[in-house]
């Protein structure tokens, strides 16, 4: 569960209020790996909590994590049909540039960024606030 007080707290006991099922768990490693936690834990939802959709949320690094999984989604990795279908994304400090280093990627980059591989039309929420460093 995310630390009590932080954004994707509140966000995780937002949305289990309104009666949504959450899944936390914590990946590390690289970006493939924290990718292919995200589409383990649809599948383990859509098994044996019987999720007939998933949404992805995601913190920093577990945000692009999860656009890197909804990416993958269509099953490039062969295991589409232990997948629930894709709802939604929830990026929380998605980061745009390394830490402190604005300037390191272009405005047109951040776009391609964000968007990249996700599938068409996706609805997507992006949280960013101004003390994020990234």
């Amino acid at each position: 569960m995310p630390q009590c007080g932080s954004l994707p707290f509140f966000c995780s006991a937002a949305f289990s209020g309104a009666g949504f099922p959450i899944l936390a768990f914590t990946a590390r490693g690289p970006l493939a790996s924290r990718a292919a936690a995200f589409r383990s834990a649809a599948a383990y939802a859509a098994s044996f909590l019987g999720a007939s959709a998933v949404a992805l949320a995601g913190h920093s690094m577990g945000a692009r994590a999860a656009t890197a999984a909804a990416a993958g989604w269509a099953g490039k990795d062969g295991r589409a049909s232990l997948l629930p279908p894709l709802a939604a994304l929830v990026l929380i400090s998605y980061p745009l540039h390394p830490p402190g280093d604005p300037a390191a990627a272009s405005k047109a980059d951040r776009g391609s960024l964000l968007t990249s591989g996700v599938p068409p039309g996706m609805p997507a929420l992006v949280v960013r606030g101004d003390q994020d460093a990234f």
